[in-house]
């Protein structure tokens, strides 16, 4: 598809300018293929599915984010890189699996790990909603709180697959939540249980 609109712009664009001098030409129809390529690059290429076997499952991380593995008790963790001396909390996103021992409903697994977490911190101002990844369901619950002595807000959300809950965790500074939030929500969709 791409191809086919590059192609189509560069032939419109000889042909509305087919009568200016042949060097003019050229560069700028090499200008124009560098804009688009770059154009569609950033749309379509920022992003990048992590796939687990041993856990089976999938979902898409941001390309230029550190990745660690098993760190923390977690799959996989991911960090948005530095930006500098000032940057006291990186944005983050991790996924952990647990293996229940008994068969639950997500209602009950989330409202067992929601009274878990709530219980561990103050969080008055905390919600829950239900969110679709493609079209398998779970629940989030996001809430505000302190790390390092700077106020984060964390979006936590479960999916169940069989005997696996699946624990998608993502935070950020507080102050900067509303231009993650989308990033996040990106995130928590794309999960694809195997």
């Amino acid at each position: 598809m791409m191809l086919k609109i590059l192609d189509l712009t560069i032939k419109y664009f000889w042909l509305k300018h087919s009568g200016k001098t042949t060097i003019w030409r050229y560069s700028a129809c090499i200008l124009l293929v560098v804009v688009t390529v770059f154009t569609f690059s950033a749309c379509d290429f920022s992003w990048e599915r992590y796939y687990n076997k041993e856990y089976r499952f999938s979902i898409l991380l941001p390309r230029f984010w550190s990745k660690q593995l098993g760190l923390y008790d977690t799959i996989i963790l991911a960090f948005e890189p530095s930006k500098g001396l000032k940057d006291n909390f990186r944005e983050n996103v991790n996924v952990s699996v647990t293996n229940l021992e008994q068969k639950m409903s997500l209602s009950a697994f989330f409202a067992l790990s929601r009274d878990v977490v709530l219980n561990q911190i103050i969080a008055p101002d905390a919600s829950e909603g239900d969110v679709l990844a493609g079209l398998f369901p779970g629940k989030w619950l996001s809430f505000e709180t302190y790390a390092k002595g700077t106020k984060i807000m964390v979006i936590s959300t479960i999916f169940l697959k069989g005997n696996r809950a699946y624990i998608i965790t993502c935070s950020s500074a507080a102050e900067k939540y509303p231009q993650y939030e989308p990033i996040f929500m990106k995130i928590i969709r794309s999960f694809r249980p195997r």
